[in-house]
């Protein structure tokens, strides 16, 4: 095991804050975006995407525990690429099923 000197264990929690940071601009950013191509590309007010955002968020809060018992269940690193795979298929389904809309 290598020794860590006070200056590298400074550094490696500074850059730890930086990267949690970015994590949280780049979210925002993504919101913005993804705000912007509902209410353009779907059509939808300002309130209908910010009432989606609403439901999304409270959804999110309620499986939080179900979640953390299922992958005290299961494991947690099956937890996590089963969430994943579900990300990814919404990524791809969102937006070519918000494309063909009828329009």
């Amino acid at each position: 095991m290598t020794h860590v000197t006070p200056s590298e264990r400074t550094g490696l929690e500074r850059n730890i804050w930086l990267l949690k940071l970015h994590r949280i601009d780049a979210f925002i950013f993504m919101g913005a975006v993804f705000v912007a191509f509902q209410m353009h590309t779907v059509g939808l007010s300002l309130t209908q995407v910010l009432i989606g955002e609403a439901i999304f968020s409270l959804t999110c809060f309620l499986f939080e525990i179900p979640t953390g018992i299922f992958s005290d269940l299961v494991s947690r690193k099956k937890t996590l690429i089963m969430a994943q795979i579900k990300l990814m298929a919404t990524g791809v389904t969102v937006p070519v099923s918000s494309t063909n809309r009828g329009s």
